[in-house]
């Protein structure tokens, strides 16, 4: 049974000197700018997060050209019931 959506990823926390890089090749935790004209249901450019850029991926709704910039946080969390499983 999963405990929660983004237990591979974690949960981000950001600080202000986090900053916006170009995209290295790896999904990680953190956010990713994706430039994409009407690729359901990507809705254009914009800030998506791990998972779902993972997913999307995955499912070849976009590809690492896609990805451009990323934003990857100073720390991140996994939830506690999902490191007790």
């Amino acid at each position: 049974m999963r405990c929660c959506n983004n237990e591979k990823y974690g949960w981000s926390q950001y600080s202000p000197v986090d900053e916006v890089l170009p995209y290295d090749g790896k999904i990680t935790t953190g956010v990713y700018f994706v430039k994409c004209n009407d690729c359901f249901p990507v809705h254009g450019n914009g800030w998506y997060a791990d998972v779902f850029v993972a997913d999307a991926l995955n499912l070849n709704l976009i590809t690492n050209e896609d990805i451009v910039y990323q934003i990857k946080p100073s720390n991140n969390y996994k939830h506690l019931s999902c490191m007790s499983l």
